[in-house]
């Protein structure tokens, strides 16, 4: 890659980064106007939750094929056309009165982050080296976190719902605008449709066929499901425990604070000890546990610093599962898109189908034992981390190699 080449790279993760902070706002905002929106929109429980995760939706029909469209024709026209859905969907749910129409409008808002995320650890794999992919991965997700604490700490302060929806709408469409003017295919990617004997199928078997592959893609749904159960109950349950609705935001996003600095110092730390397997499982076991018990802690610091561990274990997690593929042998850069829509299909299918049809009609509207869920979910990914291979040890190695 030639210095022009590198230099541009970080325009790439200045624009992804922006990219994916706004569906992703988009989102978060809703959970601390839940009980706002419940009433102007006449919804249930059960519907909120649906249109919560609806931007996940498209994400489970479509991360797999845009994962694949990008190793045949590259990245750029993919994170096009899903960033001008997203700005048409935003733009839409201003305008909505009623659950299907908000509905289908937050499905379309997702578009743009379900093809990025499907295709973000082959961007980074591509523009950057094997040894800095963990980290840059890091500040990529520290964007999707800040979106939370951004989210869910201030919406509550906004004069109203129709506001915050036209404040998305204006930024769906500068993400769309900067995708447009400044997102490039790697000058080093050669997309597969050049390669001869490599096809689609090839392409899948490659992926489906690898073990890692499928411990981290269950692993991210672990993950997914926690983060759903949080991030959308929190609030509510920290106001029925008596504490007002805009503190119960302020404090909901200190977990995401803790979870911002958790995606970017994780892969660090994990670089620095050489070794990122232990850091996991025990990042997991005291993410589980904050789940369960850190919203019952006393208002005050006491709080704020559970729930910073919390979110600082939880998030810290997914740029070392993220970076994995694209630092697989067999899988790297070339398979990679394909690889991260078919970990992002199984992810995003557990996420939309786990809370919204199981653990939340299971719970009963009882936030101790849904709180309980998000806290076993990490348990089955403290198991399922035992599995993985070390890929900072992978790092390591292939940099003493160069």
């Amino acid at each position: 890659m030639n210095n022009r080449a590198q230099n541009y790279r970080w325009v790439i993760l200045a624009v992804i980064s922006f990219a994916i902070f706004v569906p992703n706002y988009a989102q978060y905002q809703l959970s601390p106007i839940a009980g706002d929106m419940m009433t102007s929109y006449k919804l249930t429980a059960g519907e909120f939750t649906s249109v919560y995760t609806a931007p996940m939706t498209l994400a489970i029909i479509f991360s797999l094929l845009s994962g694949v469209i990008s190793d045949k024709m590259g990245v750029r026209q993919v994170l096009i056309a899903g960033f001008i859905v997203s700005a048409a969907g935003l733009c839409w749910r201003v305008y909505t009165n009623s659950y299907m129409p908000l509905y289908l409008s937050m499905i379309l808002a997702g578009c743009g982050a379900a093809f990025l995320n499907a295709n973000s650890g082959k961007i980074i794999g591509s523009w950057f080296p094997a040894e800095k992919v963990g980290t840059m991965m890091g500040i990529y997700l520290a964007f999707s976190t800040l979106d939370m604490a951004v989210g869910i700490g201030t919406t509550a302060m906004l004069p109203g719902i129709h506001t915050v929806f036209v404040i998305t709408a204006v930024l769906g469409v500068a993400a769309a605008i900067v995708c447009i003017l400044f997102m490039k295919n790697t000058p080093s990617e050669k997309p597969q449709q050049d390669v001869p004997g490599v096809s689609v199928t090839e392409s899948l078997k490659v992926v489906v066929r690898n073990r890692s592959i499928w411990i981290m893609a269950f692993c991210l749904v672990g993950i997914m499901v926690n983060t759903v159960l949080l991030t959308s109950f929190l609030p509510t349950a920290l106001t029925a425990e008596g504490t007002d609705s805009v503190t119960a935001g302020l404090f909901s996003s200190i977990m995401t604070i803790g979870s911002l600095c958790g995606a970017i110092f994780m892969p660090v730390l994990a670089g620095k000890l050489g070794s990122n397997k232990p850091l996991m499982i025990g990042a997991c076991v005291v993410g589980g546990i904050g789940s369960c018990f850190s919203w019952l802690a006393p208002v005050g610091p006491v709080l704020g610093i559970c729930l910073f561990i919390t979110g600082f274990c939880i998030s810290g997690l997914m740029p070392l599962l993220m970076s994995l593929p694209v630092q697989l042998p067999g899988i790297g850069p070339k398979y990679a898109g394909t690889a991260g829509g078919f970990t992002s299909t199984l992810q995003l299918l557990g996420a939309v189908v786990l809370p919204t049809y199981v653990f939340v009609p299971l719970a009963g509207g009882n936030f101790n034992t849904l709180f309980m869920y998000a806290g076993g979910a990490m348990v089955v990914v403290a198991v399922l981390a035992f599995f993985l291979p070390d890929t900072a040890k992978m790092a390591g190695q292939a940099a003493q190699a160069m």
